[in-house]
C-alpha cells in the first residue's frame, strides 16, 4: 500500500516501494500494488504498508477476512500496533517514522 515516495503524492520517482517490488520479484513474489482500494486486497497473503498515509485507519476487522494471512508489515510504523494485533494480524514494524 502507497506506492508514491511521500504522502499525498503520486510521484513515483525515488519510490522505496517500486525498489522493494522489484526485491520481492526477483524473489518470485506475485505482487498486487494500489493505494487504498479495498477490493485490490482480496486474496493476497499479507500487507506491505510503504508510504505513510494518514488514512490508514481502516476497518482492519473487515481487511483481515478479505486475505488469506493476516500478516502487515508497516515500513513507517503508521499503525496501532496493539489494536492489529488483537484483530488476529502478525504486525512487523520494520521502519521508521
Amino acid at each position: 500500500m502507497g506506492l508514491a515516495f511521500k504522502p499525498n503524492t503520486d510521484d513515483l520517482r525515488e519510490s522505496r516501494g517500486i525498489k522493494l517490488i522489484e526485491l520481492l520479484l526477483k524473489g518470485r513474489a506475485i505482487v498486487k500494488c494500489f493505494d487504498y482500494v479495498e477490493k485490490a486486497r482480496e486474496n493476497v497473503d499479507g500487507i506491505i504498508i510503504i508510504t505513510e498515509y494518514s488514512n490508514l485507519n481502516r476497518d482492519w476487522n473487515k481487511i483481515g477476512n478479505l486475505v488469506r494471512d493476516k500478516i502487515v508489515f508497516d515500513r513507517r510504523n503508521t499503525l496501532d500496533k496493539d489494536k492489529i494485533k488483537s484483530l488476529g494480524f502478525k504486525y512487523f514494524g520494520v521502519g521508521s517514522n
